[in-house]
């Protein structure tokens, strides 16, 4: 993917991520579970491989827990992945579930 292509599926990316973050509490869930999917579709095409790991393990979370997931934490670490380069991606997606897991087990 060229390098301004990739940069306006990262900021379509990063819209999307903004918008659950601030809507969240609004959206049915079954809306929040396609938005989440499409937003890991688009960042396995973009090949931001960070992004799609976190949104694919909110899924799980959000299947597992419900409303108890930590939404908004992912969120968050969803956006920081945006900007991750490619090279740093399995590592930040590794060091963001690890600080995942130890706020939940904390809560």
């Amino acid at each position: 993917m060229a390098y301004q292509e990739r940069n306006a599926a990262a900021c379509d990316i990063a819209a999307r991520i903004d918008w659950l973050s601030r809507e969240r509490r609004q959206v049915a869930p079954r809306h929040l579970m396609r938005e989440l999917r499409t937003i890991r579709g688009l960042s396995q095409v973009a090949e931001l491989r960070a992004v799609a790991g976190l949104a694919h393990a909110l899924e799980s979370e959000l299947l597992a827990r419900g409303d108890e997931a930590p939404i908004q934490a992912y969120l968050d670490r969803m956006q920081d992945a945006v900007e991750v380069v490619a090279d740093d991606q399995p590592r930040f997606i590794e060091l963001a579930l690890a600080t995942l897991g130890t706020r939940m087990a904390l809560a």
